[in-house]
């Protein structure tokens, strides 16, 4: 291989906790750091005595924290509503348990807690507070006096939070839906690539069988255990692929879990539920061929959905009147108005919940579209339903209130936008890769997506799963497996499975060009355990390997050019750096949009030459002691660049954009605008939060710097990811 150092390279830190989903917390003082909670419900039981160690307090918060994955405790009532206020993400929502007396003191202030979803008053004499029940209705489920009742009510809220729950995304109607879209709309784009390549995977026995291992633990501790379990028993013994939308349409164990991942986007459940998902999308679009012989002479057809909506909702849609929004999750509708009707009609606990019936418009013989009428197959034939398949689009055409009957219909149009846009995504991974197959583009997207643990557990599910040593797969699961350990700093792991990656490559033809990108990573190992020398050593093989193997402008030479910009950068060599990343920068923009992030990645990466050579100026004592404004303007605004593409392109959280946001803070705390500079460092800490392992050392480095003013005792030795 070349330069292959003389001992092992040294972990710095080997992280097993996924920070996306927040453990059980006790809560007595301070919850800054807990107020950022993940989509979907936290429940928080409020109570004096919540803290003590009687049985029958530590029985009910062990229920609690076997029930779900995200329980809090407070005994003090400010404390815990201040860090209810303190919630900002909207999706997130609180199941509030709390004593009777306590109760008093929290339901006059609903309005001013609008992450508070639902209130359980769990107390000893429940004749004093039934009174509440009606007063504060929707928000007060009940009035409990013993475990059994309240966890069996809990469970069953849980349940029916996630199927209410639309899950709604939007983007403007644009030429080209890569480019200039929202959060939402990046959020859309990457759910339309995991459909994408989970229908394509192939799947077998051991899927399913993590899959109902999940769901048998799920349902351990329920009062109707014994139903769920004869229901998964049922599924494991008679499934077959032509059975999924039957055993979807059951309102089974199997509807609820696949519903709760979809509506809160939650990666990790999709992992968990991709052997399925994949069956039922499958089968969606066998019966979709069905719709399409059907109605080849009228091709056009009228669909009807109801439900209840919060107000702001509705504004939303009313807003991007001509855009288009996904609605998360396999999307229910029927030929029947009527039926429709019946569903907006059932109550509802949000306080402004609006009637809204949806009228959709859909072409039957538009192939990526998909949807099938299932009534046949389906357990309620008389509803007529028609299933849409997962990370459906629509152009939202008119959003109108009937002032009559107070409810609102709003018009839409089935588009394949968005499908086209996943496509081209993976027709760009196999124009970019040799030999490349879906079950690996699947797990690059996960990397895509920050999320690297899941991609790290997925791969290593795969190496286990191979017998054969010469599965042309081995090469790029070895490889992206050292991406996933590097970024986590576990250097040692890293350089095992890329060396691994290398003699894979170098016996396969087909999978030669991949060597550069092998040579690169490895590079990057050494660079980022400070061994710079021997990491450009690897860049300049990569180098020579590409100009070999490789046309000139090929993506992999970018990524060369973009790692020895950054050993120099490391070196202080700002030209040398500024050069390099210009030379990545134009061979990407020869093959990929102006604003695709791994463009995003280099001006990033000229903005940080920018900052730092001025840095290093100061310190030698130059004349450019100022910014001169122009060149203040210029670094800002090649971060700006970087944000914007990274805020419109990637899921929200992703660590390239906290990086961003860290280098813009440490730009602005130069300047001394210790406002700005703070306010983009608590953004950056967000995101690494949610996206990072907790005890990885860009949250410990964010952390610090956000509590900095002085731009002399900053840190500025993040670590970032080695680009896939």
């Amino acid at each position: 291989m070349g330069n292959k150092p003389q001992s092992p390279i040294i972990s710095k830190s080997a992280s097993k906790t996924n920070t996306t989903t927040l453990s059980t917390q006790n809560c007595t003082s301070s919850s800054k750091k807990l107020s950022e909670l993940p989509n979907g419900v936290s429940i928080i039981w409020l109570n004096a005595d919540a803290q003590n160690d009687s049985n029958d307090g530590c029985t009910t918060k062990t229920m609690l924290r076997l029930l779900h994955s995200s329980v809090f405790f407070y005994t003090d009532i400010e404390t815990c509503l201040a860090f209810i206020r303190s919630i900002k993400n909207k999706q997130a929502k609180v199941f509030l348990i709390v004593s009777g007396s306590l109760s008093l003191a929290v339901l006059p202030n609903l309005d001013t807690h609008p992450a508070i979803d639902s209130v359980f008053i769990f107390c000893n004499r429940p004749e004093r507070y039934k009174h509440l029940i009606d007063e504060y209705k929707p928000y007060v489920i009940n009035v409990f006096t013993n475990q059994d009742e309240l966890e069996s009510s809990l469970r069953s809220e849980l349940d029916g939070f996630q199927l209410r729950q639309l899950g709604m995304n939007f983007f403007a109607q644009k030429q080209s839906t890569t480019r200039d879209l929202t959060y939402d709309a990046a959020s859309f784009l990457w759910f339309q690539l995991l459909k994408s390549t989970l229908v394509l995977s192939q799947y077998n026995d051991k899927d399913k069988n993590l899959m109902l291992n999940y769901c048998r633990h799920h349902y351990a501790r329920d009062r109707a255990r014994d139903k769920f379990y004869a229901q998964i028993d049922a599924f494991d013994r008679d499934y077959t692929p032509e059975q999924a939308i039957m055993w979807y349409t059951k309102n089974g164990f199997i509807y609820k879990l696949v519903n709760a991942a979809l509506r809160t986007e939650d990666v990790d459940a999709l992992y968990i539920f991709r052997f399925f998902i994949a069956d039922l999308c499958r089968q969606l679009f066998a019966q979709h061929k069905i719709i399409q012989q059907q109605c080849r002479n009228q091709p056009i057809i009228t669909l009807f959905r109801g439900c209840r909506m919060p107000r702001e909702e509705i504004e939303k849609l009313k807003e991007h009147i001509g855009g288009m929004t996904s609605l998360n999750g396999f999307i229910s509708t029927s030929y029947k108005e009527c039926v429709a009707e019946k569903f907006m009609n059932q109550r509802s606990r949000q306080s402004d919940a609006q009637k809204v019936l949806f009228e959709i418009t859909a072409d039957t013989q538009a192939e990526k579209v998909v949807f099938a009428s299932i009534g046949k197959l389906s357990d309620y034939p008389d509803e007529e339903e028609v299933l849409f398949s997962l990370a459906s689009a629509f152009i939202i055409n008119d959003v109108t209130l009937d002032n009559a009957t107070q409810m609102w219909h709003i018009k839409m149009t089935a588009t394949d936008v968005g499908a086209k846009a996943a496509d081209d995504y993976i027709s760009l991974i196999h124009k970019e890769y040799s030999n490349i197959s879906v079950t690996i583009i699947f797990g690059q997207l996960l990397i895509d997506m920050g999320k690297y643990l899941t991609a790290q557990k997925y791969f290593l599910e795969l190496l286990q799963r191979i017998q054969d040593p010469e599965d042309p797969d081995l090469g790029h699961i070895h490889y992206n497996l050292g991406l996933t350990y590097t970024f986590q700093k576990e250097l040692n792991k890293a350089e095992q499975h890329l060396l691994q990656a290398y003699e894979y490559q170098k016996l396969m033809d087909s999978q030669k060009r991949d060597v550069v990108r092998t040579q690169n990573a490895l590079g990057w190992v050494y660079q980022d355990n400070g061994e710079l020398e021997e990491a450009m050593k690897f860049y300049k093989n990569a180098e020579k390997i590409g100009k070999h193997l490789l046309d000139a402008d090929h993506l992999a030479n970018a990524q060369t050019y973009s790692n020895m910009g950054n050993c120099h950068l490391e070196r202080s060599q700002f030209e040398d750096a500024r050069k390099c990343y210009n030379k990545a920068l134009r061979i990407l923009q020869i093959h990929l949009p102006r604003d695709h992030p791994r463009v995003g990645v280099i001006l990033n990466d000229l903005g940080n030459v920018s900052r730092k050579e001025t840095d290093a100026a100061r310190v030698k004592g130059s004349r450019l002691i100022a910014l001169k404004a122009d060149d203040w303007n210029k670094t800002l605004d090649l971060y700006r660049q970087a944000e914007q593409i990274f805020c419109s392109h990637l899921p929200i959280h992703h660590p390239c954009t906290a990086y961003c946001w860290s280098c813009m803070g440490l730009l602005y705390l130069r300047e001394n605008n210790i406002d700005q500079a703070r306010f983009y460092h608590a953004k950056a800490l967000k995101s690494y939060r949610l996206s990072l392992p907790a005890d990885h050392i860009n949250i410990e480095i964010s952390e610090q710097n956000l509590k900095c003013s002085d731009y002399q005792r900053v840190n500025d030795s993040y670590l970032r990811g080695c680009s896939s």
